[in-house]
C-alpha cells in the first residue's frame, strides 16, 4: 500500500557506478487481469562517497516523475538531470492509498571514466541574468566550495559561443559555470579543482571545454599547474605545466586538451590561473586508465 508517504521502494543495485539517463515504468499485466500500476514515483540514488540518500530532481526542482495510466504500456522519463549512482529506489507515490505493482528498466550504461566527485569554487552570478553556478551539482556546500559531488561540468552539455544564450529554456548561462578574479577569495589565485576517482589510475591527457568571448572579458586560462596524489591529502611532486596562448581573434568556444603524460594517482588537483576577468567551463573529462601494482620480492634460500 503506498501514498504520499514514501515509505515502500523498489532498489535496483547496479553493482558498479552507471550513467543513468532514463527510466521506463510499467504495472502488472497479469494477462489481462492486473489492476496494479504507479501513476508517479519518485526517485533516489546513491554512490560511495555519499553518507545518504540523494533525491533526485529535474532541472525546475521537480522531484515526482509521471508514472503509468494503466497495467500495459510503458512510460518512459528522460532524466533532464542525469544521474551517477551504484544503486537507485523508486518510491512509487500516490495521491491516496491504493496498491501497486512496478515493473521498470534503467536506461544507461556503465561509468567508465572512474571519476567519483569532484571539488570547485562556487560558481557566480553574471550580472542579474546570468547565473554560472554549478546548478546540477549533487554534493555539499562548505563556505565558497562545492565538496563531494558531480554536476554539470561532467553532464555531457557542452556550452555554446555565447554563454548569455538559453537554448534549451533553463537559463541563461546554464551550460557554463564560471568564476571571475576579482571574487573574494579568488583575488590574485587560481581555479584550484580537485577530482577524486575509484581507484589509483594512469592519466594521459584532461579535456576542458572552455568558454573564450573574450569581448565579455572571457577567455582561455593563460596557464594551469596538474598536481597527483595517492591518498589526496599531499600533492606532492613536480605538477604538469600547461600554456596556452591567448586568441583574440575567434570567439568559439573550444576544447582543450592537456597531456598529462601517464601520471599516476587516485585525485588529480587542477589549478587554471586568469588571462582576463573570467573564466568559464562546460565539461572536463579524463583520458586515464586503471593502474595495476606489481610487488617483486627477492627469496634468497639457505641449505641446511
Amino acid at each position: 500500500m503506498v501514498s504520499r508517504g514514501l515509505k515502500e521502494y523498489l532498489q535496483i543495485d547496479l553493482l558498479s557506478m552507471h550513467v543513468i539517463t532514463a527510466i521506463k515504468t510499467q504495472g502488472r499485466f497479469g494477462k489481462g487481469q492486473g489492476q496494479e500500476y504507479s501513476e508517479a514515483y519518485v526517485v533516489e540514488y546513491w554512490r560511495p562517497g555519499f553518507n545518504k540518500w540523494e533525491r533526485w530532481k529535474n532541472i525546475q526542482g521537480k522531484e515526482i516523475l509521471q508514472g503509468n495510466l494503466n497495467t500495459y504500456s510503458e512510460v518512459e522519463n528522460d532524466l533532464q538531470q542525469i544521474i551517477f549512482a551504484t544503486k537507485i529506489r523508486l518510491y512509487p507515490y500516490s495521491q491516496y492509498d491504493r496498491t501497486v505493482c512496478m515493473r521498470t528498466e534503467i536506461i544507461g550504461c556503465q561509468w567508465e571514466e572512474g571519476l567519483m566527485s569532484y571539488s570547485i569554487p562556487k560558481g557566480v552570478q553574471r550580472g542579474i541574468e546570468v547565473d554560472l553556478s554549478d546548478k546540477t551539482y549533487d554534493g555539499v556546500e562548505e563556505a565558497d566550495r562545492l565538496i563531494g559531488g558531480l554536476g554539470q561540468l561532467v553532464d555531457g552539455q557542452k556550452g555554446t559561443d555565447n554563454f548569455r544564450s538559453d537554448i534549451h529554456g533553463y537559463g541563461k548561462g546554464f551550460e557554463w559555470v564560471g568564476w571571475r578574479n576579482d571574487t573574494l577569495g579568488m583575488a590574485g589565485k587560481p581555479v584550484e579543482m580537485t577530482f577524486e576517482f575509484d581507484q589509483v589510475r594512469n592519466f594521459s591527457a584532461v579535456l576542458l571545454h572552455t568558454n573564450n568571448m573574450f569581448s565579455k572579458d572571457v577567455q582561455v586560462f593563460m596557464h594551469a599547474k596538474v598536481f597527483f596524489s595517492i591518498g589526496g591529502q599531499h600533492f606532492n611532486g613536480e605538477p604538469v605545466h600547461f600554456s596556452y596562448m591567448p586568441d583574440q581573434i575567434m570567439e568559439h568556444a573550444r576544447d582543450v586538451t592537456i597531456k598529462l603524460h601517464h601520471r599516476i594517482g587516485k585525485f588529480v588537483q587542477i589549478h587554471l590561473y586568469f588571462a582576463a576577468r573570467w573564466i568559464m567551463l562546460s565539461e572536463i573529462s579524463f583520458i586515464s586508465s586503471k593502474y595495476n601494482f606489481f610487488y617483486c620480492s627477492t627469496i634468497q634460500k639457505k641449505c641446511i
